[in-house]
């Protein structure tokens, strides 16, 4: 654990960065951090960055440090895009890893690939947010913003949260939030890991001593150390990670409408072979109504503004806990042999009616006839459809492997995303017809 980086390394080396008067902050760390709190509290910086942009300045301390103790491991990290003209800058040629993919380093144009313009809009305020930071309170003489960028990617990409390693009711968890483990993070991702994490404590429990990689089994040589990242939606693994899992467990979206900010659909569903079940559908505008409001009370404006806040929130839920939401949809059972079909009794107002229950005749029917019709005509306004995706992705993977990897990446989240759509509406419809032979 004496390698990780964590808050506490990331102060301990700009504090001796701004003692060898190697600033990369503007008035110095005490100034940098209340910066952070400031804009946080005005809105201009979201809550919980602090640690992430502290974290992501050692990183580019000890890139370019030729003595920095972390220099091997920062040398093999994914390495930023060379310059427009081809040359590279001092901190590109110390990496040697592959060209760093992720969305927050794309431009607009490259976001407008995954055909998600929630997904756009929320890397472009995240994009502007770090172009605040940058422009208000880091010296650019020694940082561009492109290669800041870059290790905010490092970070988000690399962090593990261990703010579950809760040692005591005494001990400091701010720390431990979030980590980053050299090597460990070196490791791939599977939802069938053969690798896990272990927490070697101190004798008295009090801090840890050790993160250590474990063998769940026997592991060939030459085989992929993996480890579980979580089980995320497919846009937030995308957006945190820079990548859409090959693998089919990663089974959770949220659908939006564009034309209608207050209407989103959650989903989340299981697949074993060839088998999709649906396990549950939350429409969120439907939760609106009993969401604790945080808005001023006043005028149409404030109203949507506050309708807006309440739908970021249990946005904010259903991405970090789905579990911890209400259920307006469930498969009881998900066997393929019985496949029984549960109602919308948690939220009737799903079907459009306030006060009619789902036990009722018919309601149910209407119910899932809503989210099919939704679901349908997001479908069919997007620009091109699952097969096409599928297509384009094997042609360029095949013939053209040197293609933008920005448009590979984000032709493998259309094609997720696209099939747990897809998959969704083939279960739905199933239930429909399940529904007419009862």
């Amino acid at each position: 654990f004496s390698l990780a980086i964590n808050l506490r390394t990331a102060l301990r080396r700009l504090a001796g960065d701004q003692k060898a008067r190697r600033n990369v902050t503007r008035s110095g760390l005490r100034a940098f951090v209340e910066f952070c709190k400031a804009s946080i509290s005005r809105g201009k910086v979201s809550s919980g960055s602090t640690i992430s942009l502290l974290v992501a300045l050692q990183i580019l301390s000890e890139a370019v440090d030729p003595e920095a103790r972390l220099r091997p491991y920062t040398t093999i990290l994914p390495a930023p895009k060379k310059g427009k003209d081809g040359n590279e800058d001092s901190l590109a040629s110390t990496i040697k890893g592959p060209v760093m993919t992720h969305p927050i380093l794309w431009s607009e144009k490259e976001l407008e690939q995954t055909q998600n313009p929630t997904l756009v809009g929320a890397v472009l305020k995240e994009q502007e947010m770090l172009r605040y930071v940058y422009e208000n309170a880091l010296c650019a003489e020694h940082i561009e913003y492109e290669d800041f960028l870059w290790a905010i990617a490092i970070v988000r990409s690399r962090s593990l949260n261990l703010s579950l390693l809760r040692l005591s009711d005494t001990a400091d968890e701010e720390e431990n939030l979030q980590c980053m483990l050299p090597v460990i993070d070196l490791c791939d991702h599977s939802a069938e890991a053969n690798c896990s994490l272990r927490c070697c404590l101190s004798k008295d429990g009090g801090s840890i001593n050790a993160i250590e990689l474990v063998a769940q089994s026997d592991i060939d040589p030459g085989a992929t150390l993996t480890i579980d990242y979580g089980h995320r939606g497919l846009r937030d693994f995308f957006r945190v990670y820079g990548f859409t899992p090959d693998s089919p467990e990663c089974r959770s979206e949220i659908f939006e409408d564009v034309s209608n900010p207050l209407e989103s659909v959650f989903v989340n569903g299981h697949r074993k072979g060839t088998f999709f079940s649906l396990s549950k559908i939350v429409v969120v505008s439907s939760l609106l109504d009993s969401w604790p409001c945080r808005g001023r009370e006043g005028g149409a404006a404030s109203t949507s503004s506050a309708l807006l806040v309440q739908k970021a929130l249990v946005e904010a839920s259903l991405l970090l806990d789905g579990d911890g939401c209400s259920c307006l949809y469930e498969i009881e059972d998900e066997s393929p042999h019985l496949h029984t079909i549960s109602s919308f009794r948690q939220c009737p107002r799903v079907s459009g009616a306030e006060n009619a229950s789902c036990s009722e005749p018919g309601q149910e029917e209407k119910a899932i006839k809503r989210v099919l019709d939704f679901l349908k005509a997001l479908l069919e306004g997007m620009p091109t459809t699952l097969a096409e995706d599928q297509r384009l992705l094997l042609q360029n993977s095949s013939h053209h492997p040197q293609l933008a990897e920005s448009l590979q990446t984000a032709l493998r989240y259309r094609v997720a995303r696209k099939a747990l759509l897809e998959s969704v509406m083939e279960d739905l419809l199933a239930a429909q017809r399940i529904m007419l032979t009862l």
